[in-house]
């Protein structure tokens, strides 16, 4: 009889907790709010649904970074620019020593192997 009700303590915790277990495999951004919000209101229906609810529900990408450019005009006035980032070309670097390659330059800075 003990060991019964140890394996319905077990089913029972884990069943209350599903929606924390499947915001953690999900990697939720939100996780701690859906822990807390199960551990605090899953005890009533509405709350353990809403926990689940919410554990399961899609997350937007982030936001693509943007570039600020602030200017300053005649007068003293301020203007800025927003415009989205422009992706980085991926770094080189010099095939001899491993120092970055800056800007178009035809031998490295460092140690004067050529660059292709």
């Amino acid at each position: 009889m003990k060991v019964f009700l140890w394996v319905m303590l077990a089913v029972l915790t884990l069943g209350y907790l599903l929606p924390t277990s499947v915001a953690g495999i999900r990697n939720h951004r939100n996780g701690a709010g859906v822990f807390l919000l199960n551990l605090l209101l899953g005890w009533t229906v509405i709350g353990w649904v809403g926990a689940l609810i919410w554990s399961v529900s899609a997350q937007a990408p982030p936001a693509p970074p943007v570039v600020v450019n602030v200017q300053s005009g005649p007068g003293g006035q301020m203007s800025a620019t927003v415009a989205p980032a422009q992706p980085q070309p991926p770094a080189e670097f010099c095939p001899q020593c491993g120092t970055r390659r800056e800007g178009t330059l035809s031998f490295c800075r460092n140690c004067g192997a050529k660059l292709s």
